[in-house]
């Protein structure tokens, strides 16, 4: 998480949170909302796509485990039973992702 003062156009401070990644999403809330019960003015960078991704409405890449790993937010499909159950509750986007080999 990174947290950075800045000042606003009205003259006064406030502190802008960034940190979307899965890792480092819950610690962001935590910490904008402590700002927020101390009284500070907090602005969270990328709300929307933090609370998509903690209410699990997020669009992720996911790709075949044998293909390169390009992308920010991106899981890997792991081999058998368990791929073939995270595969089944992904919402298939084939316009964004292509495989090279088709």
């Amino acid at each position: 998480m990174h947290l950075s003062p800045w000042k606003s156009e009205s003259g006064g401070y406030y502190f802008s949170l960034s940190g979307e990644s899965t890792l480092r999403a819950p610690e962001t809330v935590i910490a904008a909302n402590a700002l927020t019960d101390a009284g500070y003015p907090v602005e969270v960078v990328r709300k929307e796509e933090i609370f998509d991704r903690l209410e699990g409405i997020d669009y992720i890449a996911v790709i075949p485990l044998d293909q390169a790993n390009i992308y920010e937010d991106s899981i890997q499909i792991p081999k058998g039973e368990l791929g073939r159950k995270i595969a089944a509750k992904v919402k298939w986007d084939f316009e964004t992702y292509k495989l090279k080999n088709r």
